[in-house]
């Protein structure tokens, strides 16, 4: 399916490019044209006539839902239509729970994850971290299990921007660290349990 954008697209090219293929759609003329309106505050819309379409939208994430619906209802072959929904939350999206086991997602994975919930309008991806990141010269942080780097959480933060997700890692800081305290390495640093002793400078 070969699409042409026009109007308020700057600042979605690269988002679009993220979500092409999982649509099936190819950039370029003679398919169909949409003309896309950026409006603070509006209703996400979509409508189409023939191979001419409108986007109104208010959230970069608002916009790739309303073209994973433009696609849905086009390939359904429905020649005209239009859609409005009225976004009710400021925030909304998942929590996925990195550290559970050994399990953490692959970045290829999360990334598809980002696609997904970007076709549903949702703005916020959580992502779920006790000892699943590494940290600089603490070689057993994590050590033998599934976790990110500085550089891939970085990879995914901007690539979840492009499709107007704001990514929250959830660090846990001074408890829900009981992996950690498989090492004697942390064993100086342990109050109780899963827990971080506090006021210690070799805790910070």
């Amino acid at each position: 399916m070969i699409m042409q954008f026009l109007g308020d697209i700057a600042d979605l090219t690269a988002g679009i490019a993220c979500l092409s293929e999982d649509l099936g759609i190819t950039l370029g003329e003679g398919g169909y044209t949409i003309t896309v309106i950026h409006r603070p505050g509006a209703d996400l819309s979509v409508s189409f006539a023939g191979e001419t379409g409108t986007i109104t939208y208010s959230e970069k994430c608002h916009f790739f839902r309303a073209l994973g619906l433009a696609v849905e209802h086009l390939l359904a072959g429905e020649q005209e239509f239009t859609l409005t929904e009225h976004p009710n939350f400021r925030m909304n999206g998942p929590m996925f729970d990195m550290s559970q086991g050994n399990a953490a997602f692959s970045v290829p994975t999360v990334k598809y994850i980002l696609r997904r919930i970007a076709l549903m309008g949702l703005n916020t991806f959580m992502l779920y971290c006790e000892d699943s990141f590494a940290v600089e010269n603490q070689p057993y942080f994590g050590y033998m299990r599934a976790r990110y780097t500085e550089g891939e959480m970085r990879e995914l933060d901007d690539y979840a921007d492009a499709l107007g997700i704001e990514m929250i890692p959830c660090i846990q800081t001074l408890a829900h660290l009981n992996a950690i305290f498989n090492w004697s390495a942390y064993a100086a640093v342990r109050d109780n349990g899963d827990i971080l002793l506090a006021d210690s400078d070799a805790t910070y």
